[in-house]
């Protein structure tokens, strides 16, 4: 399963390491776990922070080192949890690239447009988190996994699991994170910045999608919505409303089929969907609206604002 993706990175020098824009913890945690080894390999590394960093991953070890731009004159591209092309604010260079480039793709999601396009796939649809397939591709290359790597790759398996709550986490993800905290994984302080750190803005803004949680009592959907002029008043960014689709998902009671939630910004609404159901598949329902993901845990992103008309809220 890894031999090709390790023989390529064994006779490469410069590497560009890609995911998704606006990167979650699994993202980032991966991103960052496979830079920190490919140092240690004495590779030169190019790995891209693709948008906004969110301040609750500010803790991570290594995050200065990520860049901005994609430098020309990569040898390799590794893509971490990036299913499609749409995902990254790089498309044009992505496809130019891949063209003549050698890639591999390590990901966790159903395929997409790049399974096909790399050169060689690490992937496995079982998995929690990329971070955990990635673990034992980097036992493989046998390196050591410091405590800064058991950092990055817990703080990934722990933000996908939404703290071990989620259907996806197994056996071996426990047996994963029980060897990671061995390593030294600072795992007091991932759950703080992952699940507790927010500011008094922060706490306004949950305030205000509890306030306006809505049940759909015809399709059991739980809803809630978050305006562009909510984050400004609050004074906070989008990434003050990481947390709480996951958080309205898992305390649900009896548990809704969905839960979804609506933030609008600069002419778009982007709509993160999760269930606890096993009966229940969001991505389908993403899908429809251009977006996709996992069977419980999908968002979109649509065109459009949330306007207040006849004492209603719409999507206009």
């Amino acid at each position: 399963m890894f031999e090709g993706a390790i023989g390529l990175i064994k006779k490469s020098q410069k590497i560009l390491l890609l995911t998704h824009k606006e990167p979650d913890g699994d993202a980032l945690g991966s991103l960052l776990a496979l830079s920190t080894v490919l140092l240690k390999l004495d590779k030169k590394i190019n790995p891209i922070l693709d948008g906004k960093l969110a301040s609750n991953f500010l803790f991570l070890p290594g995050i200065k080192m990520l860049d901005t731009a994609i430098t020309t004159e990569n040898d390799l591209i590794i893509m971490l949890d990036l299913p499609e092309i749409k995902r990254s604010n790089f498309l044009t260079q992505i496809k130019l690239m891949l063209q003549s480039t050698p890639s591999i793709l390590i990901d966790h999601h159903p395929r997409g447009d790049l399974y096909e396009l790399s050169t060689f796939k690490i992937h496995n649809l079982e998995a929690s988190a990329t971070s955990e397939i990635l673990y034992s591709f980097i036992n493989t290359l046998a390196v050591p996994i410091s405590r800064d790597i058991a950092t990055h790759l817990l703080t990934g398996i722990f933000t996908d699991t939404n703290g071990f709550q989620n259907s996806n986490t197994t056996p071996l993800t426990f047996k994963i994170a029980s060897s990671l905290i061995s390593a030294g994984a600072r795992i007091g302080q991932i759950a703080q910045h992952i699940l507790y750190h927010k500011s008094s803005g922060g706490l306004k803004l949950w305030g205000r999608a509890m306030q306006r949680l809505w049940h759909n009592k015809k399709y059991n959907l739980l809803v809630t919505f978050l305006t562009q002029e909510d984050f400004l008043e609050c004074g906070v960014d989008e990434d003050a409303a990481s947390g709480i689709v996951n958080f309205l998902n898992i305390n649900s009671f009896p548990p809704a089929n969905a839960t979804l939630l609506l933030i609008e910004k600069d002419g778009k609404i982007k709509g993160s969907l999760r269930t606890q159901k096993d009966s229940v598949n969001v991505r389908n329902l993403a899908s429809v609206l251009g977006g996709g993901g996992h069977k419980k845990a999908a968002g979109f992103e649509i065109k459009g604002a949330l306007q207040h008309i006849k004492g209603q809220w719409k999507v206009v």
